[in-house]
């Protein structure tokens, strides 16, 4: 997937320490992990709205609201719940990406569906911005890799992490202040 720059689009696995990213609010954020995933199993969303699906991997993590309730899921969860859901959507936020790569009009846009995809090569990236969100491809809103730590802190919540050890210098190294 595409990640929104200051100066236009960047393929995620093109995207180094220290690259700025838009965020939501028009902002610009520093990007202050990489994690390079290996070949995983991904899913692709499809969007009420958006043409292009959108393939992530199944750590991806989602800012949801279901009802007007907000929480943090990953990919996988989301494919495994979806169709549990009894009333109301699924909904992710979105924005207009203008011309000049800076954005407005955030909005919730509703999951139209979540299919199983392919194992392809996945990175995922931790940003400086307060709220750990980022824009990608068509606008689609999302999380990065440290959104589980913002929200353990906010809410005051302990917290484990389980990775494998193959992660683990990379994930110490964007720890350290």
């Amino acid at each position: 997937e595409l990640v929104l720059t200051p100066t236009g689009w960047v393929t995620i696995g093109d995207i180094k320490i220290g690259d700025q990213v838009r965020c939501p609010d028009n902002s610009i954020a520093f990007v202050n992990g990489v994690f390079p995933q290996g070949i995983v199993r991904t899913y692709s969303f499809k969007f009420k709205g958006v043409e292009k699906p959108f393939v992530c991997c199944r750590e991806h993590l989602w800012e949801i609201s279901i009802n007007g309730k907000v929480s943090v899921v990953d990919s996988r969860s989301l494919y495994e719940h979806f169709n549990w859901l009894i009333e109301g959507s699924i909904q992710v936020p979105r924005v207009d990406v203008n011309s000049d790569y800076s954005v407005t009009n955030e909005r919730l846009v509703d999951i139209e569906s979540i299919q199983e995809h392919s194992e392809e090569e996945c990175t995922c990236i931790s940003i400086t911005h307060p709220r750990k969100v980022y824009v990608t491809t068509d606008g689609i809103v999302t999380h990065n890799t440290y959104c589980s730590l913002t929200s353990s802190a906010f809410h005051g919540d302990r917290l484990a992490i389980c990775i494998e050890s193959r992660f683990f210098s990379l994930w110490a190294e964007a720890l350290d202040p």
